[in-house]
């Protein structure tokens, strides 16, 4: 699995020569950049919606209302 912080240190790692005038991006370059950003902001936006559902859960958790229970999906029915 990738994480949001591999994504962005492979982006850092990547224009760090441009610090120092080094760096010469063709379109090709510029586009693999947007992919990765795009990735990067995907997993972020994925992480931010699953601890928002985290904090729904222990919120109705903590007033008694009906529990909500986080389920794992398998391949394998309920035991």
């Amino acid at each position: 699995m990738i994480s949001a912080i591999q994504e962005l240190t492979a982006i850092r790692d990547r224009i760090k020569p441009a610090i120092h005038g080094g760096l010469r991006l063709s379109s090709e370059d510029t586009a693999a950049l947007v992919r990765q950003l795009n990735t990067t902001i995907e997993l972020v936006r994925e992480t931010e919606d699953e601890k928002r559902i985290i904090e729904l859960a222990l919120q109705a958790r903590h007033v008694g209302r009906p529990r909500l229970q986080l389920v794992r999906q398998t391949g394998a029915p309920p035991a």
